[in-house]
């Protein structure tokens, strides 16, 4: 009989790991392959990073420091801006980068803020482990309309 092998077979869309114990058997020059699940689950957790104070204070904080700029506000410019900027595994910033723009003065203004952001977030962490990841969020630049 040959060894066992053991795999570990991550679920995809699942937020758990399931170990597979393999056996080979011969038997009479066939080799089966036989699946044993072993008991338990190992699962993990995973936390995003995290604005110091949460979501809430930080839409607050972009509504708080956005301006509009006039020159947008004179020509109707509206649109959403996508910034992408990394956290470390200490959950500093860096890295910012506009990943899909608008128009240049409400890209520049969006990238403003931004990067006012506390320098120092709660870092994304992986089965309670801190990682390095990036983070994009959205700016929405909305003209209110004249009634």
């Amino acid at each position: 009989m040959r060894p066992y092998l053991s795999l570990l077979l991550v679920l995809i869309g699942c937020s758990s790991l399931a170990q597979i114990e393999v056996e080979e058997i011969e038997d009479d020059s066939t080799l089966y392959l036989i699946e044993r699940e072993e008991e338990g689950i190992i699962g993990w957790t995973e936390e995003g990073p995290t604005y110091p104070g949460g979501e809430v204070v930080m839409m607050k904080f972009i509504s708080d420091s956005l301006i509009y700029p006039q020159k947008s506000v004179e020509l109707g410019e509206e649109g959403i801006v996508y910034i992408r900027f990394d956290i470390d595994e200490k959950g500093y910033l860096s890295n910012y980068k506009i990943v899909r723009g608008s128009y240049p003065l409400l890209d520049n203004e969006a990238m403003r803020v931004v990067k006012l952001f506390p320098k120092k977030w709660s870092p994304y962490k992986f089965a309670g482990e801190a990682k390095s990841t990036s983070f994009t969020i959205p700016i929405r630049f909305v003209l209110k309309s004249a009634e």
